[in-house]
């Protein structure tokens, strides 16, 4: 029995975990599937006699759940943490890159979704595409019962211009997190949630007409919440964030310059989000709240992959990277108190495989790939 996290290269949050499960002596692998098809290689047979599947990068030199090479070798649950995107050879050309990255996720997803089908997975490939997607949680989240912004979603300026002047106070929101880099000045930008109003359109006309974006009723709030959910479990955290004048309209905006306190959700909410997540089919995901002035409890957005581990950095009395582990091992055949509190991120962070995962560029991680993929990297 084992543990597979199915991740990028140097992701922060599946390189803690799996030091924190190797550490409490869990067998766990990691497979980088970013690296596909560039420095990876994916493999699988079908026949009406049987089916087979080989991955050249598997970690521990391809042993483990690889095995003989059929499906479902032993595994209890899968991570499926992010995939990225596929990652092509920089000698392809132009006109090929198309062709390569279609075919290439093509096979990569038609991979993901029939291998360890008798594991648990968290996600499934399938609710995380269905659910990463803000209108299909929206709708979701209204049908179960759920207060939501009143939101359009559109390419047409025009019906932005008038649900402005229905709603005066609107803003921006993107389905994705972009980021552009910025390479003489060395810095990543990324779009936030944004108010505007009808100057800002006259400005924005052709840009909306190319790219659709959201555009949601403006929610003065008293305090954000920012809920991790773990199987039955929430963990849900009060953000502070009208503190600072940065964070008041998106909590990402404010460089985490606020407080953060564990809260007990009201029954009536924690079912609701029970009921969310059973009629999704996930099993994790990180849902943003807003409390407002007349103490409504507003949904905004789940993330399916979401990050954690931030909350434990603000506030380390809220032992995240241990909750996790224990979440994922519920769900196998380990003892979940194998899983001390002494595993921690503290920890973790003076760890080699920490600022490996944090500071290292691609050239450097390159290099020392042979020993990432053999896991010496991770033995402290």
């Amino acid at each position: 029995m084992s543990i597979l996290i199915i991740s990028m290269y140097l992701d922060y949050h599946a390189d803690a975990v799996f030091w924190a499960l190797e550490k409490s002596g869990v067998d766990v692998l990691k497979w980088t599937i970013s690296d596909f098809p560039a420095e990876q290689g994916l493999s699988i047979n079908i026949s009406n006699e049987f089916v087979s599947f080989h991955a050249s990068d598997w970690t521990k030199n391809g042993k483990g759940i690889v095995g003989d090479g059929k499906i479902d070798g032993g595994c209890d649950v899968v991570w499926n943490r992010r995939i990225g995107r596929p990652q092509i050879s920089s000698g392809t050309k132009k006109s090929d890159k198309a062709f390569i990255l279609s075919e290439s996720e093509h096979a990569r997803r038609g991979f993901i979704n029939n291998i360890c089908q008798n594991s648990t997975w968290i996600n499934t490939d399938s609710a995380n595409y269905k659910y990463n997607n803000k209108l299909s949680q929206l709708t979701l989240a209204n049908n179960v019962g759920f207060i939501i912004p009143e939101t359009l979603i559109t390419n047409n300026p025009i019906d932005v211009k008038e649900f402005i002047k229905k709603h005066e106070n609107v803003v921006y929101k993107a389905f994705t997190t972009p980021q552009w880099y910025d390479r003489k000045n060395k810095n990543i930008y990324t779009a936030m949630t944004t108010k505007i109003d009808l100057n800002d359109i006259h400005e924005m006309e052709e840009s909306i007409k190319i790219c659709p974006g959201i555009f949601q009723k403006y929610k003065n709030k008293k305090y954000e919440i920012r809920i991790t959910v773990m199987g039955e479990k929430c963990i849900a955290v009060k953000l502070n964030s009208q503190d600072s004048e940065k964070s008041i309209i998106d909590w990402r905006a404010g460089n985490y310059d606020f407080s953060i306190e564990e809260i007990i959700l009201p029954d009536y909410i924690y079912l609701k989000i029970m009921t969310f997540m059973k009629k999704s089919g996930l099993l994790f995901g990180c849902i943003d709240m807003i409390v407002d002035k007349d103490d409504n409890y507003i949904f905004l957005e789940i993330n399916t992959s979401g990050q954690f581990l931030w909350i434990e950095a603000i506030n380390p009395e809220i032992n995240m990277l241990s909750e996790f582990c224990k979440f994922i091992l519920n769900n196998s055949n380990y003892n979940t108190e194998i899983c001390s509190t002494q595993i921690n991120l503290e920890k973790f962070s003076s760890t080699e495989i920490s600022k490996f995962s944090l500071g290292e560029s691609k050239e450097k991680y390159n290099k020392n790939k042979a020993r990432y993929q053999n896991n010496t990297v991770f033995k402290e």
